[in-house]
C-alpha cells in the first residue's frame, strides 16, 4: 500500500483481516475521520456510551482512518481524541 511518507504502515495487527481494509467510500461508525485543514486530520473514537472501549468494528475503523491519513500526501498531523468524557478505556470485553 503506498503511503505519503514513502514507507509502509506497519502495526502489531499486520496479519489481521482489517490491516488491508479499504477506506475509500468507507462509512465510519465507531471511529470518525475528518480533515480539519490541508495538513491536519482528526480521528475521533466515537463510542462514548462504552467509554470508547475498542471492539472489532472500532479496530477496523481506526486502522482504515490511519491508512487514509497516511496515504494523503498533504496530511502532516493526526489528532486523536475520544468522544465524551473519556479518551479510551481499553478493549470492550462485552463485545463479541
Amino acid at each position: 500500500m503506498p503511503t505519503g511518507f514513502g514507507w509502509e504502515f506497519k502495526t502489531q495487527y499486520q496479519k489481521c483481516y482489517w490491516e488491508n481494509g479499504e477506506y475509500r467510500e468507507r462509512e465510519y461508525r465507531d471511529t470518525l475521520y475528518e480533515k480539519l485543514s490541508d495538513r491536519i486530520a482528526r480521528i475521533t473514537f466515537n463510542r462514548p456510551d462504552k467509554r470508547n472501549a475498542f471492539n472489532d468494528r472500532q479496530f477496523e475503523d481506526f486502522s482504515a482512518a490511519l491508512h487514509q491519513a497516511n496515504d494523503d500526501p498533504d496530511v502532516r498531523v493526526v489528532i486523536l481524541r475520544g468522544a465524551g468524557t473519556c479518551f479510551g478505556s481499553g478493549h470492550d470485553l462485552s463485545s463479541p
